[in-house]
């Protein structure tokens, strides 16, 4: 008798018990099914938090390591030569003509004391805040963090050319330094020099952004350059690079890293901001708990197989004379074990399979509870699974099958 004989009685055996069959592989099937729910679930939640960390994923920070600076002497003398500053007009458009690169955000940030109110007032309203973070931007930040203005506008190209006193600023500022009405046309004091509010932020989605900006002011470059010398301040303190696709950034980041080191002459001070460790450490309890729940789900299909296990010994009881039968017409051993076998592992296939069904049709109804976050039903997952079905059969069907072929042929021909 070959394999396919062998899978014919199989199918045969399961549809002659439709019911012990079906309940026999409702561990199996509830095994599977919750292993691709429990892993599309985790990977896309992991997804979503990789993309609220990080917000922009074409988006990478450089920043010059203070520490690695100043313990070089070659590459402090340079600084000191350069003015103290660590990027110069000249890198920026250099930046901006490397292969990848569409955009390049010079960053200029302060932390400011803000007043409400004009300059010279006194009244309760001037309550001083301890600090905001004031951020001279240009003419592609905004469009680079794909952020949109929710009252009020943005800056136009007068801003930009000639740093007119006006600020854009964060929803959480807006709500805090005017909880009940709306900010705009509202003048503020940063430190002696008054700015008119013209926009407020729509909240960005990004984590990592949402909180960077709980207290935070935009103006011009073009005004920063104007009033930070009478602030104290003048140093740009990093650069973003913007690349034309994720899968360019990171060879974007570099050239531009290597770059810089080129043009001012230092050694290993730049350095691009690795948000991606943030993803891993804020995923850990994610992949924890994906882990755990998918060890459940390993658990049930073990049970599932020793359900398999158990019928599979019923069967062989109940097939005592058939076993009998063909042994005396001239059935081996391996013969009527591999018979059994087959049996176990089409049976936890066919359980597999339908753990999988089950699985593709339970996705859709799990993810409308989900806040959002959408589930990524992995192939090689379901895969996995079924292959783990098989070997689960083959592992559960071992005893059973050993059992039958080490029948003696008359003890089982008398058996009633």
């Amino acid at each position: 008798m070959n394999i396919i004989e062998n899978i014919k009685m199989a199918f045969q055996s399961i549809q002659a018990q439709k019911v012990r069959s079906l309940l026999t592989m409702l561990g199996i099937i509830i095994g599977i099914a919750a292993t691709m729910v429990v892993v599309a679930i985790g990977e896309g939640a992991r997804a979503q938090l990789q993309e609220e960390l990080i917000g922009t994923e074409n988006v990478r920070e450089i920043r010059i390591n203070d520490m690695k600076l100043w313990d070089d002497q070659a590459n402090s003398t340079k600084f000191m030569m350069m003015g103290y500053r660590a990027f110069t007009d000249e890198n920026f458009e250099k930046l901006a003509e490397l292969p990848n690169v569409e955009a390049v955000v010079p960053m200029m940030q302060k932390e400011i004391e803000l007043k409400k109110g004009e300059k010279g007032e006194e009244n309760e309203e001037d309550s001083e805040l301890e600090s905001v973070m004031v951020t001279g931007v240009n003419r592609d930040y905004f469009d680079v963090y794909n952020l949109e203005i929710a009252d009020g506008q943005t800056f136009q190209d007068a801003d930009y050319l000639i740093g007119t006193r006006k600020a854009i600023v964060s929803p959480q500022l807006a709500e805090q330094i005017f909880p009940s009405e709306s900010p705009v046309g509202k003048k503020v004091q940063l430190g002696t020099d008054r700015v008119e509010i013209i926009g407020v932020l729509e909240p960005p989605e990004s984590v990592i952004q949402k909180e960077g900006m709980m207290q935070s002011l935009f103006v011009t470059q073009a005004l920063w350059k104007n009033i930070s010398s009478m602030w104290g301040f003048e140093e740009i303190s990093n650069v973003l690079i913007s690349s034309d696709s994720v899968e360019n950034v990171e060879s974007a980041a570099k050239e531009a890293v290597k770059l810089l080191h080129q043009e001012n002459e230092m050694t290993d001070v730049y350095e691009v901001v690795d948000k991606e460790s943030e993803v891993k450490a804020n995923s850990s309890i994610d992949s924890t708990m994906t882990t755990i729940v998918g060890g459940v789900a390993a658990i049930s299909l073990i049970v599932g197989g020793i359900g398999v296990m158990n019928i599979m010994l019923v069967s062989v009881t109940e097939r005592t004379r058939e076993i009998g039968i063909r042994k005396s017409m001239g059935a081996t051993r391996g013969q009527v074990l591999f018979q059994f076998l087959v049996e176990s592992i089409v049976l936890t296939i066919v359980g597999g399979i339908s753990g999988v069904l089950l699985g593709g049709i339970l996705l859709p109804i799990v993810e409308p509870f989900l806040n959002g976050a959408e589930v990524k039903l992995s192939l090689p997952v379901i895969g996995i699974a079924t292959g783990f079905s098989a070997f689960v059969g083959i592992l559960f069907g071992i005893l059973p099958a050993h059992k039958a072929a080490n029948l003696d042929p008359v003890e089982a021909l008398r058996h009633e």
